[in-house]
């Protein structure tokens, strides 16, 4: 009896490969069997062209080694950017280095969102964008008085009610437009304090960046 392991092409994260049990001529076929092997876990987020503000939920993630475009651009140009203020880098492809961090940016800050800008002269209509690492611990963010571009660090999603916040903190996704703001002294409107959706966001979505003005330095949890 012979035994023959066929290794298939990897789909969606999972390596598939076939056990064959085989009479001694090794033509016969008698059984087989088909499993998966999950590969490393990877973030992966669907862009257009355009700009987007996005959150990783891993940390220590590093752009050389953490984070890759599938599939790569045929286009010889830097097209597609990477930034967290001032901080960038681009891509470049056809090369070795990939991310070049000619802006500063080797690693991505785990307090912040990141911006990605798929350029409108891309050769791509659309691409994916990978992200590995160690999966994020962290239930809490450092924001500052004021404006924040707020990372989102869970790999689930959270309703905003079950978040705390304070008197006119506003928090913004700027991909999709939609907002909500804290009152913790209701508008008579408004039936008790708490987050609320006056531009339709309801809760905060994994891979998501967010804006977040808030009213005074502290730290967010989540």
């Amino acid at each position: 009896m012979k035994i023959q392991i066929n290794i298939q092409q990897s789909v969606n994260y999972f390596q598939n490969y076939e056990l064959v049990l085989l009479e001694n001529d090794g033509y016969n076929v008698l059984a087989r069997k088909s499993f998966n092997i999950e590969l490393e876990d990877t973030q992966v987020m669907s862009l257009n062209k355009g700009w987007h503000l996005l959150s990783s939920y891993y940390d220590d993630v590093n752009l050389k080694d953490n984070v890759n475009i599938i599939p790569e651009p045929t286009d010889n140009e830097n097209l597609i950017t990477i930034q967290q203020d001032p901080k960038f880098a681009r891509f470049y492809p056809n090369s070795n280095d990939g991310w070049f961090e000619e802006g500063g940016l080797i690693d991505l800050d785990e307090d912040r969102s990141f911006w990605i800008n798929i350029n409108n002269n891309l050769d791509l209509e659309k691409l994916d964008l990978h992200i590995t690492g160690d999966l994020s611990t962290k239930n809490s963010v450092e924001l500052k008085e004021g404006w924040n571009t707020m990372r989102y660090p869970l790999k689930t999603n959270t309703p905003l009610e079950d978040l705390d916040g304070e008197n006119s903190d506003f928090i913004l996704d700027p991909n999709s437009g939609k907002f909500a703001r804290y009152y913790t002294q209701s508008p008579p409107t408004i039936p008790k304090d708490g987050w609320v959706p006056e531009g339709g966001l309801l809760e905060l979505e994994k891979g998501v960046g967010y804006h977040y003005k808030s009213a005074t330095k502290k730290v967010f949890f989540f």
